[in-house]
């Protein structure tokens, strides 16, 4: 049977590459005061290279809560009911204002906690190593919190991966 199962959700096997980009994450346009900036192939962050980076912009105006950005081309391959581990080191800049933590991230439309309301020490790499089941889409997305805005405030995402459950 986990034969079947495995044969029905296809082999997933992906790993972010920030080293000459964004390795197409973009941000999700739901929030116009907010914008989110992201770079891919940053150095020398808390010792690693190829990290990529999002920085909080506040554009002024009303903001809602929360922003997200995301990457629905590289995990396209995910098929919805199937379960995948979902794998990412992440860390938050030192001198941030208020942005320690990472609220959620989802696959295909699937939500998992990943820090909840708790926040993380800055400066400190952190591990999100747990399985989810696919929703109906292979889009991969990030949620972070912005509001108040928090202009400046940066994360630091690396080695992102999606790989089958067996």
């Amino acid at each position: 049977m986990p034969v079947a199962i495995l044969d029905a959700c296809g082999i997933v096997n992906y790993s972010s590459d920030f080293s000459a980009g964004t390795d197409n994450f973009v941000e999700t346009v739901e929030n116009p005061a907010i914008q989110l900036l992201i770079a891919g192939n940053v150095d020398g962050i808390g010792g690693l290279d190829d990290v990529l980076e999002v920085t909080i912009k506040d554009l002024g105006g009303l903001a809602f809560p929360t922003q997200s950005f995301e990457n629905s081309v590289a995990p396209a391959d995910v098929t919805g009911g199937c379960t995948y581990r979902l794998y990412f080191r992440y860390r938050f800049n030192g001198t941030n204002v208020g942005l320690y933590r990472i609220i959620q991230a989802s696959l295909g439309g699937t939500v998992i906690e990943v820090d909840g309301t708790i926040d993380k020490a800055g400066d400190t790499w952190y591990i999100f190593n747990q399985p989810i089941v696919a929703g109906d889409t292979g889009v991969l997305k990030f949620t972070l919190p912005v509001s108040p805005a928090l202009d400046g405030d940066i994360v630091y995402l690396k080695n992102i991966s999606i790989t089958n459950v067996n």
